[in-house]
């Protein structure tokens, strides 16, 4: 019995020390298998990394030539822009009928502006230009714009910016620099919007220029009638006294206001504004 114990202790360590070899042998292949799962996983992530970075750089290409035919584009429409010769530009200013066929924007700085510009120009500079609003997009983007400043160079950036934008019919005419035929006007010229803004403020006299009987038909609120063909004179106590408030002036086509804003500036009235839209072209909100 010892012996065969003894045979069968031999038996069994050689038996444990096989299988504890055999078992250490399955592990290793076992983390062999393991690793070759990792080592195609791993394959797999970089192929798949390899492409993410091919599909990026060819979008990057393609966003360059985009990028690269804009330029183009945008250098072909500069060059292609008609440049407005300064006569052209003062007869548009002087017929009264072309008036509301372009508007003209001045891009030069509120303290330049003031000094002198076109009769139905309006200001809108650079910094203004760039915050312009949904409204003015849409009711402009498709009317033919005429951009001056003191040199025409001067206006190319802002060309390029209303481009962007949508804006398709757009000229640069001679800068004030470059044609001194121009005739300028110190008030400052708005449109029918900012006179609706305007209205109820109190640092605001809104001056309404049309015949007696159409004011009475109907009028902006708060505002006063001057007709245009009356004498200004009796009501000019009332003006001086009004004169650190911002006139507004107003008409049928903007035409006859314009007069008006004339006359008031050369009798020494700073803040004058001229309303380009007039009560034929513009809804505004009247009160009866």
């Amino acid at each position: 019995m010892l012996a065969k114990t003894t045979s069968d202790a031999k038996v069994f360590k050689t038996y444990s020390s096989y299988a504890k070899s055999t078992y250490v042998r399955l592990i290793r292949l076992d983390n062999i298998k393991k690793d070759l799962k990792m080592t195609k996983l791993l394959k797999i992530s970089l192929k798949l990394l390899a492409s993410f970075f091919l599909l990026a750089s060819f979008g990057n290409l393609a966003s360059a030539k985009t990028s690269s035919k804009d330029n183009q584009s945008s250098s072909i429409d500069l060059k292609a822009s008609n440049i407005l010769s300064g006569e052209t530009l003062q007869h548009m200013q002087d017929d009264r009928s072309l008036k509301e066929k372009i508007l003209v924007i001045d891009i030069r700085s509120k303290k330049e502006y003031k000094k002198g510009h076109l009769k139905f120009a309006i200001n809108l500079d650079k910094k203004a230009l760039k915050t312009l609003d949904k409204h003015f997009i849409t009711k402009y983007k498709d009317f033919p714009l005429v951009l001056i400043a003191n040199k025409a160079s001067e206006t190319k950036s802002v060309l390029k910016e209303l481009k962007k934008l949508g804006f398709k019919d757009i000229k640069i005419a001679k800068g004030y620099d470059e044609f001194k035929g121009y005739a300028l006007y110190t008030y400052t010229s708005i449109l029918g919007e900012d006179v609706e803004a305007s209205v109820g403020k109190k640092n605001v006299l809104i001056i309404d220029v049309r015949a007696k009987e159409d004011y009475e038909k109907g009028h902006l609120k708060g505002a006063i009638n001057i007709p245009l063909n009356d004498d200004i004179t009796p009501f000019l106590p009332m003006l001086e006294k009004n004169k650190d408030k911002k006139f507004v002036v107003h008409c049928y086509t903007g035409t006859q206001s314009q007069v008006m804003s004339t006359r008031l500036t050369k009798l020494g009235f700073k803040n004058v504004y001229n309303s380009l839209d007039g009560s034929l072209e513009y809804d505004f909100k009247f009160i009866h």
